[in-house]
């Protein structure tokens, strides 16, 4: 048996006309009531408002009539305030589906709302806010993360900017492609929003990432993220054990090449990270060196050793570059095809240019955090299985920081 609440609207002596702004006397023109949801936490509550409409005694305004405004009851809506926002912060701020959340209603709360409905209050309210104000408030810094987004359910590529100092993610949205036209497209986008200026990007290796900041933001310094090279990096070494494990397997050493693929990420672990670099790790690259002396196993472990010294103990930019040409005279790329990926990836503009602007610009960070927005938005989709258009996206982006 359901709780019925009687909640009479008080009749005031002035008004105001919503579209006009007209401070006028109350004259009644309409009255009927309606029911509303509500949370009880003893048995189901509907509560009865009573909605009285005032006639606008404007004769130049184009509404004739207008509501009462209610406290806690949104026109058109046949829930609570408070019932709405709980549907809402639990499917943004908890990341909550809502079809969990409709079950929560009926199960703890004693009252309804369908999956379609809470979607709905959760669109309606991210109509309401804009990119551009939210970016306002947020009062982003100067340096900026660009990465791109492959979203789930979804055909096209996305663009995902963050604000590399305080955190925040900023905006996304779609590109048909990886053309530096629609990174520029992107680009004034941000400006559109608010992001005028910005005093250095950390971005992907899209190769079209540099030409694109430079045509939209001339002033900004460029910094490719330090994950980023890593990630490619570990990629052309790990093919080049792939390759060496192919040749094993064709000589008849099935057994060794096994063992070697299975801990291949053993020989790229970073030797300055204490949760991987243990003991164990330690003493299982010594015995992959022991038997594998003198082959590919030995230039991967040596090329990697190399490339981090470059990063990691290099004072300026000079010395970074001189570091990584001597790779290039040493004929490392000579090695194997994959370490010429590697040298030609240190050696060819745009990247060179771009790889050590840390070591020139004292404020400029070596690393984004681009990977941990995108580890965000990944949470959001997995418990949603992706968002359906990208407009569904924004919209809980814009919750999601509102």
């Amino acid at each position: 048996m359901s709780r019925i609440k009687v909640v009479r609207t008080c009749i005031p002596k002035f008004c105001y006309c919503p579209s006009c702004g007209l401070k006028q006397p109350f004259k009644k023109y309409h009255e009927h009531w309606k029911t509303v949801k509500d949370f009880n936490l003893d048995k189901p509550t509907l509560i009865k408002v009573q909605v009285i409409s005032a006639k606008c005694l404007n004769p130049n305004c184009k509404t004739k009539s207008f509501s009462l405004p209610i406290k806690g009851i949104t026109k058109f809506q046949r829930a609570t305030d408070r019932v709405i926002r709980e549907g809402i912060a639990s499917n943004v701020i908890d990341n909550v589906p809502s079809q969990k959340i409709k079950d929560r209603f009926s199960r703890s709360l004693n009252t309804t709302g369908s999956q379609q409905t809470i979607d709905r209050w959760k669109h309606r309210e991210a109509d309401s806010l804009n990119f551009k104000d939210l970016i306002r408030q947020l009062s982003p810094s100067r340096i900026v993360c660009l990465d791109d987004l492959d979203p789930k359910r979804s055909k096209n590529k996305a663009l995902i900017t963050s604000d590399r100092i305080k955190g925040y993610n900023l905006y996304v949205d779609t590109v048909k492609s990886q053309d530096k036209e629609e990174v520029v497209k992107y680009l004034n986008k941000l400006k559109e929003l608010g992001i005028e200026e910005v005093d250095c990007f950390i971005i992907d290796m899209w190769k079209s990432f540099p030409y694109a900041i430079k045509e939209v933001y001339p002033k900004a310094k460029i910094q490719y993220d330090y994950f980023h090279i890593w990630q490619d990096i570990n990629r052309h070494l790990e093919g080049a054990i792939r390759e060496y494990c192919k040749f094993l397997r064709e000589d008849g050493f099935n057994t060794l090449a096994t063992d070697l693929w299975k801990h291949r990420k053993v020989l790229l672990v970073n030797p300055n990270n204490p949760k991987k670099m243990t003991e164990k790790t330690r003493e299982r690259i010594r015995e992959f060196q022991e038997t594998h002396k003198g082959t590919i196993v030995e230039d991967v472990l040596t090329l990697k050793d190399r490339i981090r010294d470059i990063f990691e103990n290099s004072k300026t930019q000079n010395e970074a570059h001189f570091k990584k040409n001597q790779l290039y005279y040493e004929n490392w790329h000579k090695k194997s095809l994959h370490f010429k990926k590697i040298i030609q990836l240190f050696m060819w503009p745009p990247y060179c240019y771009n790889m050590f602007t840390y070591l020139k610009e004292p404020g400029v960070p070596r690393s984004g955090n681009s990977e941990n927005s995108i580890k965000v938005v990944r949470s959001w989709e997995k418990v949603r299985y992706g968002f359906r258009t990208i407009k569904g996206l924004q919209d809980h982006l814009k919750l999601y920081v509102e």
